[in-house]
């Protein structure tokens, strides 16, 4: 079937869709590369198999981020978009930029929900890169390539894979020592929302905070770059756009007409690296749900209002569920941030930042990227 036709991309089951409202009929869906475009030897595809109509929709499969690595690992210098953690040694999130105050002190600027323990939470410390990404990550690796080790005597009794192994093994013990003895920390909580706050009789929804940096055993501060990242220019150019330098200005989006939805924004995370998408003047701004039915109600406008889910630690709430108002959604072709990429600013072609992205409402139409404007 699938030699047939050059433009599919992926075939799956979904309800119909007519003039932009799912309808509570069953369909066979056909994602192509382009619709409305047959390749030349192309037949069309059949509007009904088996009983149940079908449905053409414009879908390309794309990988979700570039050089995420590099923002997992340690480096001397921290940059914007790197690995972060707190003492909970169970969660990561990422770095979104430095700011300063009024009297020249340097915070670290992220999510509320990556720097806390819990909602009510006043202290923590804060490590670079989060000790998942770390310490534990070379000793889950040590314990998977034991585990190879002992396979490959007792089962497969392979020589070979013994040996590349046991190598391997030295090496993960070499660096699990050395990571040990890194001081990774590098700041602590200062003061945070997860909330809506009123300026001017409006509303605006952030999911924020900052740490102070602080000193390390050795008595010094960590070294940090307030525009680098831990990606390459190379990294840009493998996605098509030349190199960003970071203007550490601020892109001040009011409205529809303040913002040019036709330029791309860029984000660099500490789970996905760096991605691409585009702010969508036409948003999901509510959801009827009715059974199997879905309404989807569109506004052309840019801010919305979302729901953030509760967040929970071993079965526990820590972060109970909160409306935040004055939204921006970004969208790619795949996912323009994944779970771990909380804190992470989005910015423009120039270097400006556009926002700080915390989460992602999923759909059947689309995944969106919820982000609180820096300044709206």
């Amino acid at each position: 079937f699938r030699s047939k036709y050059i433009n599919l991309t992926a075939i799956a089951l979904d309800w119909k869709v007519s003039g932009g409202v799912y309808e509570e009929r069953p369909a066979i869906v056909f994602y192509v590369i382009r619709k409305g475009v047959i390749p030349l030897g192309d037949q069309h595809f059949p509007k009904i198999i088996d009983g149940i109509e079908t449905d053409v929709r414009e879908g390309i499969y794309r990988t979700t981020g570039t050089d995420s690595h590099y923002c997992r690992s340690y480096e001397p210098v921290i940059t914007l978009g790197c690995s972060i953690g707190n003492s909970n040694n169970t969660s990561a999130g990422t770095l979104g930029c430095f700011a300063k105050d009024s009297t020249e002190n340097t915070y670290i600027l992220t999510c509320q929900h990556v720097l806390c323990l819990n909602e009510g939470s006043e202290t923590g410390l804060i490590f670079q890169p989060a000790y998942i990404d770390y310490v534990g990550m070379l000793k889950s690796e040590k314990k998977i390539t034991i585990e190879k080790i002992k396979k490959a005597q007792y089962i497969y009794k392979d020589q070979e894979t013994i040996d590349l192994n046991s190598k391997k093994l030295e090496t993960i013990k070499n660096d699990l020592e050395s990571a040990k003895k890194k001081d990774t920390l590098v700041g602590s909580f200062y003061k945070g929302l997860r909330d809506n706050y009123k300026i001017d009789d409006k509303n605006y929804g952030v999911d924020a905070a900052i740490a102070s940096l602080v000193e390390t055993i050795n008595g010094n501060f960590r070294k940090f770059d307030p525009v680098g990242l831990p990606i390459s220019d190379f990294t840009f150019k493998r996605l098509s756009h030349e190199p960003i330098n970071l203007s550490c200005t601020i892109d001040i989006i009011n409205n529809l007409d303040s913002v040019d939805i036709s330029q791309p924004v860029f984000k660099v995370g500490r789970t996905s690296g760096l991605t691409i998408g585009h702010i969508k003047e036409t948003i999901l701004s509510s959801i009827l749900l009715s059974g199997v039915h879905n309404a989807f109600h569109q506004q052309e406008r840019i801010f919305g209002r979302y729901l953030l889910k509760e967040i929970k630690h071993k079965g526990k709430s820590i972060f109970p569920p909160k409306w935040l108002d004055r939204q921006i959604t970004v969208m790619n072709d795949g996912m323009f941030t994944e779970e771990g990429d909380s804190g992470c600013i989005w910015f423009n072609k120039s270097g400006a930042v556009i926002a700080m992205g915390h989460g992602n409402l999923f759909t059947n139409i689309a995944i969106y990227s919820i982000g609180s404007p820096i300044h709206a």
